[in-house]
């Protein structure tokens, strides 16, 4: 059939239908050139190659396809055509388990590609997601340059947020209200801000740290560097075996006796660290001649350098020692930095 503006519809022997054509192509049963296809209920104009405004059937499906074979895309596009020629495909379909796949190529080659389950579960990478989401490979974050940090499982039970040294942070943080309440820093400060902190309970008892358990540093030590150590002391020193710190904050606590020809006298001796003095021992003698204990005065010494130290005791001018004083000298290590020189209110800084 022809008209005024040239062909209209034609049948070959072979079956083929062209509208539009004499010569539909010979692998297209329907070829329709110059037009579009429009299925509806009433005339409408065909916005798309394929304009589909209406269901027939029965079910109010505007399309339905069944794939040829088993685990077989349903549909292939032709995406693009690369700048040599190269065609690129991209298939979707049903697979033999009635799961919905979308994936690069013109087949279900391998797991690549977006996977939606029938009970729901998305998978991406993967054709077998187990949880509603299931991602093989990293979340990255495109706004953040995501080709060189990711969160990811790299091992089984382990997620894990991979920077690298060239970001401008290295950290993981957790936010309340738009603040940064915990940071988590690989190479630089970490912080809680925010909260208690309970280790080995979940109960902190309203403390910011509270801890179940024991606790092990280096800087967690106790010396015994003189027990009952007879004396007398020498007159440059009396000097510990050496010691071993972390580098935290040292509790010194010594204690001897002596005595003074002379009475109103104070005796006693001095504490120290290194050759360095920190502090005394000392006690007022009334009597000429008796033996007195020096009266215990617990030593602060902060900032002090982790390595070897030695203790020394020295005797203060005036002050006699003899075979019948003890001494002993107890050092406890704290893992806390403290000031130099700590001073309690009233006394006296070392």
């Amino acid at each position: 059939w022809t008209g005024e503006g040239g062909d209209v519809f034609n049948i070959t022997r072979a079956g083929n239908v062209g509208i539009g054509t004499i010569n539909p192509a010979a692998a297209s049963l329907l070829n329709i050139v110059g037009g579009a296809l429009a299925v509806n209920s009433s005339p409408q104009r065909a916005d798309a190659a394929i304009h589909v405004t209406a269901s027939f059937g029965g079910f109010d499906r505007l399309l339905q396809m069944s794939p040829t074979e088993v685990s077989k895309p349903g549909l292939n596009l032709l995406a693009s055509r690369a700048a040599g020629g190269q065609e690129n495909w991209w298939a979707w379909g049903v697979t033999v388990d009635n799961n919905w796949r979308i994936q690069a190529g013109a087949s279900f080659s391998d797991q690549n590609g977006l996977t939606i389950t029938g009970t729901g579960n998305v998978g991406i990478g993967t054709e077998n997601p187990s949880q509603q989401l299931t991602i093989t490979g990293g979340i990255g974050f495109a706004n953040q340059n995501a080709a060189d940090k990711k969160l990811y499982s790299p091992k089984d039970g382990v997620l894990e947020w991979m920077t690298q040294d060239g970001a401008g942070e290295h950290g993981f943080a957790v936010s309340h209200q738009g603040e940064q309440r915990v940071y988590l820093n690989t190479k630089g400060n970490s912080y809680l801000n925010g909260g208690n902190v309970g280790i080995g309970t979940t109960d902190p008892h309203q403390e910011k740290l509270y801890v179940k358990g024991s606790i092990k540093s280096p800087m967690w030590n106790i010396y015994q560097l003189f027990d009952c150590h007879p004396g007398p002391l020498p007159t440059l020193g009396l000097t510990s075996v050496e010691f071993t710190t972390g580098g935290g904050t040292l509790l010194i606590i010594a204690s001897g006796s002596g005595w003074s020809p002379s009475p109103n006298t104070k005796i006693g001796m001095d504490i120290q660290i290194d050759g360095s003095r920190i502090g005394e021992v000392v006690t007022l003698t009334t009597e000429r001649g008796s033996h007195k204990a020096f009266i215990c005065n617990p030593l602060v010494k902060g900032g002090i350098a982790a390595g070897s130290h030695t203790v020394t005791l020295v005797p203060k001018t005036g002050t006699n020692t003899e075979l019948d004083d003890w001494f002993n000298v107890t050092v406890l290590e704290f893992p806390f930095i403290m000031p130099r020189t700590f001073i309690f209110p009233g006394a006296v800084p070392i």
